[in-house]
């Protein structure tokens, strides 16, 4: 399993633009070399791979953030057709017969410049089946 540590990695493109420099939280960067095809999956660190548009300029830059998911997305449970109060905990309905349907609400957390649509969301869970 490959594994990208959670944080922030600076990308910037060299002079020699088949290279970038790649540092994760403000080290030291690391030099990659790099095929800018608009298709080729480039591995800048582990398990994170980067698409490169043809034909970069030198000093083309990018930040990337690298978040654990779980804190971004919060749910929570359906007062009514009102969303409760959303956390990352989970939402638990118990159990619940075949047919059953149970409602609740999910949201994303935003980073600075996001701009999602239909922000929460209702959303319906139905059992399909039974467990032991």
């Amino acid at each position: 399993m490959l594994t990208t540590p959670i944080g922030t990695f600076n990308v910037k493109v060299k002079a020699d633009t088949e290279k970038v420099d790649v540092s994760y939280e403000g080290n030291d960067p690391v030099e990659k070399t790099i095929v800018a095809d608009g298709s080729t999956e480039n591995e800048l660190a582990t398990g994170l791979y980067v698409i490169f548009n043809a034909d970069p300029s030198e000093d083309d830059e990018a930040n990337i953030y690298i978040s654990d998911g779980k804190t971004r997305v919060q749910i929570a449970e359906d007062n009514s057709g009102t969303p409760g109060t959303f956390s990352s905990s989970d939402v638990v309905f118990g159990n619940m017969d075949i047919d059953d349907v149970e409602s609740f609400w999910v949201r994303i957390v935003t980073l600075s410049g996001d701009t999602p649509t239909g922000n929460p969301r209702h959303a319906n869970l139905q059992a399909r089946i039974t467990t032991i």
